[in-house]
């Protein structure tokens, strides 16, 4: 376009170059085809400039300090947390669907649904855990909650290096956005297991796996984070973990409560 005037569909103003000066709206706009739609909605949903796969990358090799320096201010390299944990269930979810299972399928909480002589109120207690798990948005995000605050009691003595150099203790929001990470993380190792749950001899293996998983990884990342020891790692993420699901229990036997009191 350069040297030849076009005119804005815009706003009408007329200019040289890639961009209108005024409302910055690239020159070459054309009609909607079946073609652009799909690449924009492929750029739209990871992010472009490969800032999703890149990010995808890091947290498999280096995640504490790939989230290391998205808390101290390194934004514009990686993928916002909560975004990616929305896109990362929308492509596990489509490829859960096409492969027949998935990694932390509620199947195995429904027994209780099958078993005529069951009570009502355990089945309704399957049914709600059923639901809960197999909404993955739901569940990484209550977690996230749940795990903050032992988390932040846990490493409360723990600080990260800031780019002036001065040790940083994290705040609760920035505990959350690690947390929300972690759960991205674990979806992406669930996309690597996901195509051996459908081979019999290994099925149990990489269900066994997929529990065991999350807390190698937690540890891993915290380690890396906070450049502390193996050992400081693993029983700060064991203790933080058990308290986590305490209050997670706490949370569902409660929404479970009220559900019984307002039907």
């Amino acid at each position: 376009n350069e040297g030849k005037s076009i005119t804005c569909l815009n706003c009408g103003n007329t200019y040289q170059g890639a961009y209108c000066p005024c409302c910055g709206q690239e020159a070459d706009t054309e009609r909607y085809t079946v073609k652009s739609v799909c690449k924009n909605s492929f750029v739209a949903i990871l992010g472009g400039d490969s800032i999703f796969l890149r990010t995808c990358v890091h947290l498999l090799y280096r995640p504490g300090n790939m989230i290391h320096d998205f808390i101290t201010g390194k934004r514009m390299r990686y993928f916002k947390p909560v975004q990616m944990l929305i896109c990362l269930v929308t492509i596990y979810a489509l490829l859960s669907y096409a492969l027949g299972d998935s990694i932390m399928g509620a199947d195995d909480l429904d027994l209780t649904m099958q078993n005529p002589e069951t009570g009502e109120s355990l089945a309704k207690a399957s049914k709600l855990l059923s639901d809960f798990f197999s909404n993955r948005v739901l569940y990484s995000l209550t977690s996230a909650l749940g795990c903050v605050l032992p988390y932040q009691w846990l490493f409360h003595r723990c600080k990260i290096t800031w780019p002036d150099g001065k040790y940083v203790k994290l705040n609760v929001a920035e505990q959350f956005y690690v947390l929300i990470y972690l759960s991205c993380q674990y979806l992406i190792c669930g996309f690597l297991l996901l195509p051996f749950m459908n081979i019999p001899a290994v099925h149990a293996l990489v269900k066994t796996l997929s529990y065991i998983l999350p807390i190698l990884l937690y540890i891993w990342t915290y380690k890396q984070l906070y450049k502390i020891s193996w050992w400081k790692s693993a029983w700060k993420n064991i203790v933080a973990m058990m308290l986590s699901w305490i209050i997670l229990m706490c949370l569902i036997v409660v929404y479970f409560l009220l559900s019984l009191l307002l039907t």
